[in-house]
């Protein structure tokens, strides 16, 4: 005679098997693992992150010193000299996106210096430093270990 399966009698036999009660989810072991491998992802990735955005803020302190380049020749044709300060050219002395400080080094009646220096999270930019920029275009860098070739 065989005897038929009742529901308390399919529960028993569930928990009989060799599979019993497994949890369906992670083990704290696998989640150690996970977030160790992602520790070690972040610290390889964020230095190489922070040192691309140190390079593309460069272009802000270049770009800002092109155009003060210009604002200073515009300023020399109409009044046959060269200004000795930014405040006569301009309301500001910051690049556009305020990453540099812009200044006038040197000015003559014969030509000019002007200099962008780096400011806040920039002024951790240790291989370029400080852009240069001269009345008769030579671009060039201060306080950086890099060389004017490759910052500008």
């Amino acid at each position: 005679m065989r005897l038929a399966k009742t529901p308390s009698t399919h529960r028993a036999a569930h928990l009989l098997s060799p599979q019993v009660n497994r949890n369906r989810g992670f083990s704290l072991i696998e989640l150690l693992i996970v977030v160790a491998v992602l520790g070690v992802i972040v610290a390889v990735a964020y230095p190489s992150y922070y040192s691309y955005v140190l390079k593309t803020h460069r272009t802000d302190g270049k770009s800002a010193l092109v155009n003060l380049a210009n604002d200073m020749e515009k300023y020399y044709f109409t009044h046959n000299e060269y200004p000795a300060t930014i405040a006569t050219l301009r309301q500001n002395s910051t690049s556009d996106d305020g990453h540099y400080e812009l200044a006038v080094d040197a000015a003559t009646a014969r030509g000019f210096e002007l200099s962008a220096k780096p400011v806040g999270q920039q002024s951790k930019d240790k291989h370029c430093g400080t852009f240069t920029l001269d009345s008769d275009g030579i671009k060039g860098i201060r306080n950086g270990a890099g060389s004017a070739e490759r910052c500008w």
